[in-house]
């Protein structure tokens, strides 16, 4: 199969679809015993069922990306460049890159820590409060029923 055909059916490896598999179920078995044949068959009729339950979720998953890039174009679009500014990132800068970016990348990336370690400081003190609450309710909540008792 060629690249763009691959790229068209989303055939990339060299798997054989299960309808393919399914015809050939019973190919050299003629001479195994009535036992081996159905012990083949069985293992063989296995991997069909994985294979169409693999088939049949890469269906749903495609069509689900599909949905969402059409319902949501400017999202799909956001989380492209996201994965492009990720790769970016990891990969070498070069010399032009440092001299041109490096102060102002390495302020950028300070601010952006600066950033995160305040996020994270917030939902500790969050979670926190949330446990505390918490306890102080389970503790009246047990005094209450302490007391009806």
């Amino acid at each position: 199969m060629k690249t763009r055909q691959r790229v068209k059916t989303g055939r990339f490896a060299n798997t054989q679809s299960a309808s393919t598999l399914r015809k050939s179920v019973d190919k050299g078995l003629d001479k195994l015993s009535p036992e081996a044949r159905a012990r083949v068959t069985e293992a063989r009729l296995k991997v069909i069922d994985a294979q169409e339950k693999l088939e049949r979720h890469a269906r749903r998953s495609s069509q689900r990306a599909q949905d969402a890039h059409q319902s949501q174009p400017f999202l799909t679009g956001a989380i492209v460049a996201g994965i492009g500014a990720l790769i970016g990132a990891l990969l070498p800068s070069t010399k032009a890159e440092t001299e041109l970016m490096g102060a102002t990348r390495d302020k950028m990336m300070r601010d952006a820590e600066a950033v995160l370690r305040d996020e994270v400081s917030k939902l500790e003190r969050q979670g926190k409060a949330a446990v505390e609450s918490g306890i102080r309710e389970a503790r009246a909540e047990f005094s209450d029923a302490k007391q009806t008792a």
